[in-house]
């Protein structure tokens, strides 16, 4: 009975993660929700996923691949995501590296970093304020030149999320073990939005919009790019093997065996062919498998005749991960790596690096520190 109790709450607990989550980033990401859909619904079958995941790599992970859908454009993605699950098995594969990394606390504390990115970039979803940037400090300056000019009705939704992710956990413990945080705030500003504002209205703010399906890599759109495509090239294999290094370090850190790896792996893989990437480990276990499609078929029953939550306001989901971006600060690495002086350079270095290039140079550079800094 117990197992059965267990399966049971490890599928509501998915599903309630992983379609707010994967919607957030998809459409943060300027992607259509239904790749957010796919995506959740590949973590759930392929990932296992409790209170206690950790978000930030994922969050990473969505870092990296913004660069490149802004840059390039959504059809480099899946070349992206493969080039990533292959380098994650070639860091797993070799011993050295593998110790390394799961002692890394420079690695670790890219998780400030992460949080930090993560709310200049979807500040402009939650503000609704138009600017735009491939870094974040031309992020900053579109930011500085447009000056913020609110709108107070995707505010409002955005701070009720905010609110609601921050103190639910707090004040219902066993509610948002079995329900997560996320969920609650989404179906409450989702409601909230049909109320005030009917179909009818006209809309000052965005909403999610209606589902759209593109996939595939177009070779001629990177070909057609500056650079003879030698640029984009080079962006993708090292947004790639950032990618990479971010889906191994995600495993060690959770101990995960082989099977586990292959697992995440394959979910790394197919999810970025669509721009959002589920980083945890994976699932090994038949009831964790089970567990997994059941929750992939309450997420569809769920989203689909809702019209993958149209209406909701795009300004919740950016607050989704602002929050969890803070919500999952690796704590012990960024005091450990405070505490030395490589530490606090080797994490300084990553994020003004990343803050003029890319954040797939800041993920390089933490992985060339775990090898400097014992």
């Amino acid at each position: 009975m117990t197992d059965k109790k267990e399966m049971i709450k490890n599928t509501i607990y998915k599903s309630s993660l992983l379609l707010p989550l994967c919607l957030s980033l998809a459409v943060c990401a300027g992607l259509p929700p239904l790749y957010g859909l796919i995506t959740a619904l590949a973590g759930a079958v392929l990932l296992r996923i409790s209170p206690e995941t950790d978000l930030s790599p994922t969050l990473l992970v969505f870092l990296i691949f913004l660069f490149v859908n802004s840059e390039i454009g959504k059809e480099a993605l899946p070349l992206c995501g493969i080039t990533g699950a292959i380098f994650s098995l070639i860091i797993y594969s070799i011993k050295p590296i593998k110790s390394k990394m799961s002692e890394s606390c420079v690695f670790g504390s890219l998780s400030l970093m992460t949080a930090l990115f993560i709310t200049v970039f979807v500040t402009n979803s939650y503000f609704g304020i138009g600017a735009s940037g491939n870094t974040i400090i031309g992020m900053l300056k579109s930011y500085r030149s447009l000056g913020f000019h609110p709108n107070w009705r995707g505010i409002l939704y955005g701070t009720i999320v905010m609110v609601v992710m921050i103190t639910f956990p707090r004040k219902f413990k066993k509610g948002t073990k079995l329900i997560s945080a996320p969920f609650y705030a989404i179906i409450i500003t989702y409601i909230l939005n049909l109320l005030l504002v009917p179909g009818n209205t006209v809309r000052t703010f965005a909403e999610i919009g209606k589902p759209e399906l593109r996939i595939g890599c177009d070779f001629a759109v990177i070909q057609s790019l500056p650079g003879n495509g030698i640029k984009p090239i080079m962006t993708i294999i090292l947004s790639g093997i950032a990618a990479g290094i971010v889906f191994g370090y995600s495993v060690i850190k959770s101990e995960g065996n082989t099977g586990s790896l292959v697992s995440a792996s394959a979910s790394g893989a197919i999810s970025s062919v669509f721009g959002i990437p589920a980083v945890a480990c994976g699932n090994t276990k038949a009831k964790e498998f089970l567990a997994g499609i059941a929750s992939a078929a309450i997420m569809i029953a769920v989203a689909l005749p809702t019209s993958l939550f149209a209406r909701l306001p795009i300004a919740s989901a950016a607050v989704v991960l602002i929050v969890a971006g803070w919500q999952n600060l690796d704590k012990p690495a960024i005091k450990q790596a405070l505490k030395k002086p490589l530490g606090i350079i080797g994490l300084l270095i990553a994020i003004a690096v990343s803050a003029i290039y890319t954040p797939a140079a800041g993920v390089i550079i933490g992985f060339i520190m775990s090898f400097i800094l014992k």
